[in-house]
């Protein structure tokens, strides 16, 4: 089980299921999650903009792309910087009462991680949810097209 402070080694899209740890872009000295976010500013103006988030169990550092301040409670729409397709929405709400984010879902080699998907949420790092192996295939079976491209390890061989 991996205790507050370890790197994440591994990180996928749960709709492609390709890697979205950045290794070229170093968020405290460790690759990042990489993801595009969107969301509508206070002009009204729809913007697009990739983050950073910190590799790093429970730290919530995270990196806009050129330094863009995004305001704290905005709510992103999440997308994998490789499909461009928005993150798997789970069906549970943000578990904090005054949140109005969602929690999106990713998948390490054994594991889902849930996210709130609001800027500034305390949820807005990585809170592992301990799954049995028959849950996290059926995630892969029915969300994640095997494209012949990916060799799973672990739990996955």
């Amino acid at each position: 089980m991996t205790e507050k402070g370890e790197v994440i080694a591994s990180i996928i899209c749960s709709k492609c299921g390709e890697s979205i740890l950045n290794k070229e872009t170093l968020v405290n000295g460790y690759p990042s999650v990489e993801m595009i976010a969107e969301f509508t500013n206070h002009l009204e103006k729809k913007i697009n903009t990739r983050i950073y988030l910190s590799s790093v169990w429970e730290d919530y550092e995270i990196k806009a792309e050129n330094d863009l301040l995004i305001p704290k409670g905005t709510v992103l729409k999440l997308s994998c910087p490789k499909c461009k397709k928005e993150f798997l929405i789970s069906s549970q709400k943000c578990q904090r009462i005054s949140c109005k984010g969602q929690t999106i879902m990713l998948l390490t080699d054994d594991e889902i991680i849930n996210l709130c998907n609001e800027f500034g949420c305390h949820r807005h790092g990585f809170k592992k949810k301990n799954v049995h192996e028959k849950t996290i295939r059926e995630v892969y079976k029915n969300y994640i097209p095997f494209n012949g491209r990916r060799k799973f390890t672990g739990i996955f061989c």
